[in-house]
């Protein structure tokens, strides 16, 4: 049973969400945030993200060292977390610590002062691990597939953690100016999960987040159209590889559309499980690779929709051209009668184990303000469901799943492989480097 909300809200615009659940001695609170990386200034990815993981690097009155040990003293745990469309903060602890953990949680979002010394390191740190992912063939497909996608200026285009032209020049103040413009009380929703009850929720959140102010007005997120996907190929080389990571994709949905239930259905069978069409047949039947998948990332405006996998070099073009198959039969032909059952309680348990304990409840409920969802989401979410037909599936794959306007991703050998990828798609074939820069014009 999906459990009750209670709402309540400060003067200063704050809104407070509580769902109590006294099985055990804790409270999850969540501080969400509506500025993520769609927030980023144009020339400086990595912004947000960098801003939410420095916060509890130092306040006014308290050193990191401090802060971490009155966390560490009472097992209490706080995780920053930042997506394409905001962010998140996380407060773990046991109910009789939350007043004072809370208190400190609240002191990092209002009084946080970003030592310069902190900065650069979590700034340089950020950096090195961009270096090290350009060793991973998956990371890679992901990147140059969602740069392809949708171009550098568009959120989306790249990771919420930045890149390396955006890292190399945020500064300090850039931080600072970050969380003045959009860390405010009506860009925030208090989501609290454990057994706690309103009044006593109510005072500790006011008594220390009452006189939260915006300290600027508060600008507008960036909206940016998308790139037209073209049908392109695009290669990135990396000589003696033995496997070919491939990523074929195009524009997907909206986490707030009417179709995100049919999608979700029609994915589930095409490449959200072990079972799904794609591992059956590039895994099972033809043993290309050790798993294929597909997947709809849902977000505030339309994501990407990619299915991809890591395959044989030799078989590389077999591969791509199985996941074509695959994507044209689900678009023309649809799916069972058994496969919408199997599918549908598939969603249906899953969903169910997602709301067991309160860090789960308060994971699933953050999705709510993030992506502007009905309050009662969660509570229609099985009825929704369970309300899908072949004919609905049929529809959303005919929408979304036009494989002649996806763009196809391969990371992989370049000598071994392109030769054999002449006219698989309707666009040009290209070549990207590892960060996801065209390196010339399109090949004939």
């Amino acid at each position: 049973m999906i459990p009750e909300i209670q709402e309540s809200r400060l003067p200063n615009g704050l809104t407070l969400w509580l769902v109590e659940h006294h099985s055990l001695p804790l409270v999850v609170s969540s501080v969400v945030l509506r500025a993520g990386s769609d927030c980023d200034p144009e020339g400086k990815s990595g912004l947000a993200s960098l801003t939410a993981e420095a916060l509890d690097a130092g306040t006014h009155t308290s050193s990191r060292a401090a802060i971490a040990e009155r966390f560490e003293f009472v097992g209490a745990t706080f995780r920053p977390q930042t997506y394409h469309d905001g962010s998140v903060f996380t407060l773990s602890t046991l109910a009789g610590h939350h007043q004072e953990t809370f208190g400190v949680m609240a002191d990092l979002l209002v009084n946080a002062v970003f030592p310069q010394d902190e900065v650069e390191r979590l700034r340089r740190q950020r950096l090195t691990s961009l270096l090290q992912q350009k060793d991973r063939p998956a990371t890679i497909a992901t990147k140059v597939f969602s740069r392809h996608l949708f171009g550098r200026v568009h959120p989306y285009g790249t990771d919420a953690g930045g890149d390396e032209p955006g890292l190399e020049v945020i500064r300090r103040a850039d931080l600072q100016a970050f969380q003045g413009d959009y860390y405010a009380p009506d860009r925030a929703i208090v989501i609290a999960v454990g057994d706690i009850a309103m009044p006593a929720l109510l005072e500790r959140v006011s008594g220390s987040l009452a006189g939260w102010r915006a300290k600027r007005g508060t600008p507008i997120r960036r909206s940016i159209a998308a790139v037209p996907a073209a049908g392109d190929l695009v290669i990135v080389d990396r000589p003696g590889s033995v496997q070919s990571e491939i990523r074929l994709g195009g524009f997907g949905i909206a986490r707030n559309t009417d179709d995100y239930y049919a999608v979700a259905v029609m994915n589930r069978i095409l490449g959200g499980q072990f079972s799904s069409r794609l591992n059956a047949n590039l895994r099972e039947k033809r043993g290309l690779t050790y798993g294929a998948w597909s997947t709809f990332q849902a977000l505030r405006t339309p994501g990407p929709f990619v299915a991809g996998g890591a395959f044989h070099t030799e078989k590389t073009a077999e591969a791509s051209s199985e996941l074509l198959h695959e994507l044209e039969l689900m678009r023309d032909g649809g799916i069972s009668d058994e496969e919408l059952r199997f599918a549908q309680e598939s969603l249906a348990g899953s969903f169910a184990l997602a709301f067991e304990t309160p860090a789960q409840i308060a994971q699933a409920l953050s999705v709510i303000p993030l992506y502007d969802l009905p309050k009662d989401t969660f509570a229609t979410y099985t009825d929704r469901l369970r309300e899908v037909t072949r004919e609905d599936v049929l529809r959303v794959a005919r929408r979304y799943l036009d494989t002649s306007r996806m763009t196809m991703v391969i990371v992989g050998d370049a000598a071994r492989i392109t030769s054999t990828l002449e006219g698989l798609r309707p666009g040009p074939m290209r070549y990207a480097s590892p960060d996801g820069e065209l390196l010339d014009e399109a090949k004939d």
